[in-house]
């Protein structure tokens, strides 16, 4: 395989050259303006890069928004300890009211999907 002999420079990079150059010159006048210089880019293209906000640093580096305790989580932490009588009337009022236990277990496994 050949290799090149220079880096070839990136469309967007000769967008934003371009754009620097003349910042006042709209998509289309950045578009044809490339094409005479024999770069072929998507009027799209233009318009996402001319108009696109730069990403800030911060935003890379901020930790990760933490999330509150699920229902997957709850029923974890009651299955790993002693279970109180008063989750297991819950419990009970719970099946009692949707009919069945099978039925308090099928409402309760739709209720993780969702979480």
């Amino acid at each position: 395989m050949a290799k090149r002999k220079t880096a070839a420079k990136s469309k967007s990079a000769a967008i934003r050259e371009y754009i620097s150059a003349n910042p006042s010159a709209g998509p289309t006048a950045i578009y044809d303006a490339l094409a005479k210089q024999g770069i072929k880019v998507s009027k799209g293209l233009v318009s996402v890069v001319k108009y696109s906000k730069p990403k800030s640093g911060k935003l890379r580096n901020r930790p990760a928004k933490t999330q509150t305790a699920s229902t997957k989580g709850v029923i974890k932490a009651l299955l790993s300890g002693p279970m109180p009588a008063s989750d297991l009337i819950a419990a009970k009022e719970l099946a009692d009211s949707v009919g069945s236990i099978a039925r308090a277990r099928e409402a309760l496994d739709l209720l993780e999907k969702l979480c």
